[in-house]
């Protein structure tokens, strides 16, 4: 099948990757076509859309035209209401109105009706130079509920947390499967555990403060998240001692959280090696470092005018 996502604003490759990371939890058998400026041309099998943070929408593509020359377009199936709405990829001059009259009645027949208040199938019509793109859209992410998950927001809570599209993206970044087992070392009040048991992830947690533990633990229930095992203990210690661990998700503490109060470097170096003993394949972290260990970061993520922050995933087997 073929899609063309929109792509959040927000960071210029963080959402590429995502997504990419996103649909290879499906299959390898995908590719990117094209991308034009927060558009991204792709093909794919069946996905589930709906666990991605920083794409907008997602829709299926149907049609292909010349925007001078619209088919009749009854031979898509559409059962009830829909609506039209123009995207303009490139170019200004084009009626966006005036192009969804046109498009819609192509569209019209004896099974559905035109609604653009409520409808019920909506067809992106994305224009390029003088080609339309004719797509139903799939997935429609308006952000409303990872605001409804923040921090302070939680039965239990702490200043110091991740914002919780961005611990999403964490999540997906790690191409984590859904079943697979997710580590996070250092996991607080539990951002990242809850932001991937709702995706279903089994999760695992360790946490050297006992209210911590506690507060992680709450959290998680408030959410439902069943598959889920948190320990009190020093991260390095206990991460031989939870189990395997598909994929390791954490935001690195800054060297507060260990008993041993390690430097950064070492804190990495741990995770590799801890990594490797425990089966994990990928290693998702983030930090205030630009280069740890001889590695770099493969994005660097603004927080504030004061604050950047690095994200570095790695492969330990291959380290």
């Amino acid at each position: 099948m073929y899609y063309i996502g929109v792509l959040s604003g927000e960071h210029n490759k963080i959402p590429l990757a995502e997504l990419e990371a996103v649909i290879g939890t499906v299959s390898n058998d995908y590719s990117v076509m094209e991308k034009k400026n927060k558009t991204v041309f792709f093909r794919a099998g069946d996905i589930d859309f709906s666990r991605l943070a920083y794409t907008k929408e997602v829709s299926e593509m149907v049609k292909k035209f010349s925007i001078d020359s619209i088919p009749d377009l009854k031979d898509i199936d559409i059962d009830g209401s829909f609506a039209v709405r123009p995207y303009i990829i490139e170019g200004d001059c084009v009626d966006k109105r005036e192009l969804a009259a046109k498009i819609g009645e192509k569209l019209g027949g004896k099974n559905n009706y035109v609604d653009l208040e409520e409808p019920e199938n909506v067809f992106r019509a994305f224009v390029t130079e003088n080609k339309v793109f004719l797509s139903r859209k799939v997935f429609e992410n308006d952000g409303e509920s990872f605001e409804e998950r923040r921090s302070h927001l939680r039965p239990f809570s702490s200043p110091v947390s991740l914002h919780p599209k961005l611990a999403r993206c964490l999540v997906n970044l790690s191409g984590v499967k859904n079943g697979n087992f997710l580590l996070d070392p250092f996991c607080g009040t539990g951002g990242i555990l809850i932001e991937a048991g709702m995706i279903g992830v089994k999760v695992k947690g360790i946490d050297k403060d006992p209210k911590m533990v506690k507060g992680c633990i709450r959290n998680l229930e408030h959410f439902e998240i069943k598959e889920k095992e948190i320990i009190e203990g020093d991260a390095f210690e206990k991460m031989l001692t939870i189990g395997d661990a598909d994929v390791i998700v954490t935001d690195l503490p800054y060297g507060r959280a260990s008993k041993k109060n390690l430097g950064m470097e070492e804190m990495v170096k741990n995770i590799i090696e801890n990594g490797k003993k425990i089966g994990t394949d990928r290693i998702v972290f983030m930090v205030n470092k630009e280069e740890l260990c001889g590695l770099k970061p493969d994005f660097k993520y603004f927080v504030h005018r004061s604050l950047d922050r690095y994200i570095y995933i790695l492969n330990p087997q291959n380290l």
